[in-house]
C-alpha cells in the first residue's frame, strides 16, 4: 500500500483535459466519452413479486432493498428482465435520487435503475470510482419538471479519465484502503453515538422507574417522567433546597493583569466605569 500512495502524489508532467469536471490529468492519461466506457441497459419490473423465496427465484433489486432499509422481494427472470451481476455499476434513473451511482446486488433490476456493462478498456471497479467522482455534476444535469430522471444523452457524452489498466488497479488498492479506513472511523461515531443514547436510557430508567421491573406503577402526571413506582412521591425540584435558589452576581469591574475590565451593565449613559484599583 505505501508503494500504491507513493506513486498516485504527484506525476511528473499533466495536461488539461478540456473537460471542467476533470481538469488537469497526468499527461500519459487519456480521456474517454462514457458511451464507448460502457453501455446501460434500463431496468424492467417483472410480473410479479413474491415475498418467500422459492427455487428459481432472484431478488428483486430495490432502491430500499440496495440500501438495505428493506428486506428482499424475490422474482423469476423475464426475457425483459436486466440480470445484474454482484458489484456492478448501477444508476438511479428516475426520482428524488435521479443520478446517484449505487452498487448493484445479484438479481433482477427495477425499473428505476440502470446497469452499466462496462468496456474491456476499463478495470471493473475503477468505472465504479469514476462514476462516483462524476456523481456529483451527473446530478445537477437531471430534467423533468415532474420526476426528474436522468439525461440520457449527458451521461454517453461525458468524458471519463482513462489511465492504462495497470494503473486503474493501483487506484482501486489505493481508493479501497483509503474508503475502508473513513468507513470504519463513521461506523465507530455512529457506534460512540449508540452507546450515548444507551447510557443516557439506562439513567433515565433507573431515575424515573426505579430498579424493580415488577413494581406497579402509577401515572406522575409530569409528562417528561411518564409513569414511576406506585410507592414514591413526585416533587418540584424548588422544594427539594433547603434555601431559595438566587443567581449569582459577578462585579461590574474587576482589573486583571493591570487592566480594568467592566460588564455592559456597568455602562451608563456612555460614560465608561472604573474598578477602584484603577
Amino acid at each position: 500500500m505505501n508503494d500504491v500512495r507513493k506513486h498516485l502524489t504527484a506525476y511528473s508532467e499533466y495536461k488539461e483535459s478540456s473537460h471542467v469536471w476533470i481538469g488537469k490529468v497526468p499527461s500519459h492519461w487519456r480521456v474517454l466519452r462514457n458511451k464507448y466506457a460502457a453501455t446501460y441497459a434500463k431496468g424492467r419490473n417483472p410480473k410479479e413479486r413474491f415475498i418467500d423465496f422459492n427455487e428459481g427465484l432472484v431478488p428483486y433489486l430495490s432502491m430500499d432493498y440496495l440500501r438495505g432499509n428493506s428486506p428482499a422481494q424475490n422474482a423469476r427472470i423475464e426475457h425483459v428482465s436486466v440480470v445484474v451481476n454482484d458489484g456492478q455499476t448501477l444508476v438511479i434513473w428516475d426520482g428524488s435520487n435521479a443520478g446517484e451511482f449505487v452498487k448493484g446486488k445479484d438479481g433482477i433490476l427495477s425499473s428505476t435503475m440502470a446497469m452499466a456493462n462496462v468496456s474491456s478498456e476499463y478495470d471493473f471497479s475503477y468505472y465504479w470510482f469514476a462514476c462516483k467522482a462524476y456523481e456529483p455534476e451527473l446530478r445537477r444535469t437531471v430534467v423533468g419538471m415532474g420526476i426528474p430522471h436522468v439525461d440520457g444523452e449527458e451521461l454517453k457524452n461525458v468524458f471519463l479519465p482513462l489511465p492504462v489498466l495497470n494503473e486503474q488497479k493501483q487506484i482501486v488498492e489505493f481508493l479501497n484502503y483509503q474508503t475502508a479506513k473513513i468507513d470504519a472511523l463513521i461506523e465507530k461515531q455512529q457506534l460512540i453515538a449508540l452507546l450515548g443514547e444507551k447510557r443516557q436510557a439506562v439513567i433515565s430508567h433507573a431515575v424515573t422507574k426505579g430498579l424493580n421491573p415488577g413494581a406497579p406503577m402509577r401515572d406522575s402526571g409530569v409528562k417528561w417522567l411518564g409513569e414511576v413506582p406506585e410507592h414514591w412521591e413526585v416533587k418540584r425540584l424548588k422544594h427539594l433546597f433547603r434555601e431559595p435558589l438566587r443567581n449569582g452576581v459577578s462585579p461590574q469591574t474587576a482589573n486583571e493583569g493591570g487592566m480594568c475590565t467592566f460588564s455592559i451593565a456597568a455602562v451608563r449613559k456612555g460614560a465608561i466605569p472604573f474598578c477602584a484599583e484603577c
